[in-house]
């Protein structure tokens, strides 16, 4: 399980990197615990994609890098939280090859998202 905490607050309709791929080694393979995704925004529900994604050809988002979904196209209605773990996901991946990145789209009335979310 992962030794180190991440949460981030994201605010926008965008492609965040929640992880980035390490070059420090073997030692560093991804192994998550869980994922914990909170729509914090006060109407709307969110739409979430979890996705690892090599950065080959562009560190950004790209259409040409590879990516491998843990979910796509799930909504989170407001105040519900979503929790990823690996009872129930294989949450491993190669930290040396691939980002962990995090899709929010609009939320169902049309405005920015707001979410948490939480790493362990």
């Amino acid at each position: 399980m992962a030794s180190r905490r991440h949460r981030k607050r994201i605010t926008t309709d965008t492609t965040t990197t929640l992880i980035n791929k390490s070059t420090a080694g073997v030692s560093d393979l991804g192994d998550i615990g869980r994922i914990v995704i909170t729509n914090i925004d006060s109407l709307p529900a969110v739409g979430i994609e979890v996705f690892i994604e090599d950065a080959f050809v562009a560190d950004a988002t790209n259409a040409g890098n590879r990516k491998y979904y843990f979910i796509k196209g799930i909504d989170i209605p407001v105040g519900v939280a979503l929790v990823l773990d690996n009872k129930d996901f294989a949450l491993k991946y190669n930290s040396r090859i691939y980002c962990l990145r995090i899709k929010t789209n609009h939320a169902s009335d049309g405005t920015d998202p707001s979410i948490n979310v939480t790493i362990e």
